[in-house]
């Protein structure tokens, strides 16, 4: 931490799987760990990447793989290219000499995804690491496991003992996990019965204003909202847009907003028919801001997923003051609570979720509390201080000296002479 006679920021990796997608869930997991980081830390963001530029690539006959450096969401990172993209218990363990080489001065170590499996490479080095992670394996991956098939599917079964064992090794080794949900954590406690460090829920920070007012919403129609990468069969549209059917032949007037990546045009072909299906918009992605504005004039959210590691699109929406109705799809426990913010259902229950959609767009008193309570949970559950706390103590137990180094850049009383006393005695030592 010192450099001559100047205080300098200590390197930390943030060890991440890199996709296509422009959002998410992980995306916005990595963007708020790296603004936490920044703030103690030189942060680099390291990545398993698939672009044929720098991944094996049987379509080119190029049986190599390179690094990069580049910029990642105005993030610094290096990106590993995959050496046979379709062998996944491979992905890390073929690319171990790169990983060696990149990560070696790195004493601070962070792996951030929806999995365990990107913490591999710090397990390969024997480094010391924490995880901040939303879901097993398998609950991620089990809607696009049953869509799969032919030579696929047998490659994926042969692999999926391998990956399973990968996941616990990683659980198991880590000095702390960060589980963005109570059933995230609980369902990490279960696959890892002899892990040596502490799990605990962490939860995700919403952006709130400082002078926050919790605002009495009204709904100036049946607006619905339903936001999610929807090519992903996981996010379950077959269900959104059946209970939108029956939402719509009690509500004529309604109309819903489905804003990400459009499904598969063969997905949507029996919908067509329905009398609903002309006032669904599909939006596409869209920005911040786009979102923000649906947001504004949606009012309710609908969560169909078959699995959750959290659901932040619920925890935005309660933010607006948006009531969410959503399937008992795990992390959304967290913030969906009966009568109090919204209505849980069960998956694919489009009956129930119907009928708890017209109730809460029937009753304005119902509503309105609805609305607060969500406001009020999001401010004292999901704030960036509750959230970046747990993370600096998730630091603190893994890396001890780090309290100190803390306390200086937060501004502590006699935080430098602390910080002076430790690096005395670590170089004596």
């Amino acid at each position: 931490m010192r450099t001559g006679s100047q205080l300098v920021k200590p390197k930390v990796a943030l060890l991440t799987l890199k996709n296509s997608y422009v959002y998410g869930g992980v995306l916005s997991l990595v963007k708020t760990a790296y603004q936490f980081c920044e703030n103690y830390f030189e942060p680099t963001v390291f990545c398993l990447g698939f672009d044929q530029e720098i991944s094996t690539s049987l379509r080119r006959l190029k049986f190599s793989s390179s690094t990069r450096r580049t910029r990642y969401f105005d993030m610094n990172c290096i990106e590993v290219g995959a050496r046979w993209a379709f062998w996944e218990p491979g992905h890390y363990a073929y690319t171990r000499p790169y990983w060696h080489e990149l990560l070696n001065d790195y004493e601070y170590c962070f792996a951030i995804s929806g999995t365990a499996i990107a913490g591999h490479p710090f397990l390969q080095l024997d480094k010391k690491y924490l995880l901040w992670l939303a879901t097993p394996y398998d609950h991620d991956r089990f809607a696009r496991v049953a869509a799969m098939k032919g030579v696929r599917k047998l490659i994926d079964s042969l692999a999926h003992k391998k990956m399973l064992g990968i996941e616990r090794n990683v659980l198991e080794s880590a000095s702390f996990t960060l589980a963005t949900s109570e059933y995230a954590k609980n369902a990490f406690h279960h696959l890892a019965a002899r892990h040596r460090g502490a799990i605990a829920r962490c939860g995700y920070p919403i952006k709130q204003n400082s002078f926050f007012v919790y605002k009495e919403k009204t709904f100036q129609g049946n607006v619905l909202l339903a936001v999610g990468r929807f090519s992903d069969p996981r996010k379950n549209i077959t269900m959104l847009l059946t209970a939108f059917e029956n939402i719509y032949t009690k509500m004529p007037d309604a109309v819903l907003y489905v804003v990400g990546d459009r499904p598969a045009e063969d997905v949507l072909r029996p919908f067509k028919n329905f009398s609903s299906f002309k006032h669904v918009h599909f939006t596409g992605r869209v920005s911040d801001q786009e979102r923000n504005q649906l947001y504004e004039k949606a009012s309710v959210l609908l969560i169909t997923s078959h699995q959750e590691g959290l659901g932040i699109v619920g925890l935005e929406a309660l933010s607006h003051g948006i009531p969410v109705v959503s399937t008992d799809c795990g992390g959304t426990r967290d913030f969906v609570h009966d009568d109090q913010t919204g209505y849980l259902v069960a998956v694919n229950d489009v009956q129930a979720m119907s009928d708890s959609v017209i109730t809460v767009l029937s009753n304005q008193a119902l509503y309105t509390k609805l609305s607060l309570n969500g406001q009020m949970l999001v401010r004292s559950e999901f704030s960036y201080s509750m959230v970046h706390a747990i993370m600096k103590e998730a630091f603190v137990q893994t890396y001890p000296e780090l309290e100190q180094w803390f306390a200086f850049c937060d501004g502590g009383v006699d935080a430098l002479e602390k910080v002076m006393r430790y690096e005395q005695r670590h170089n004596t030592l």
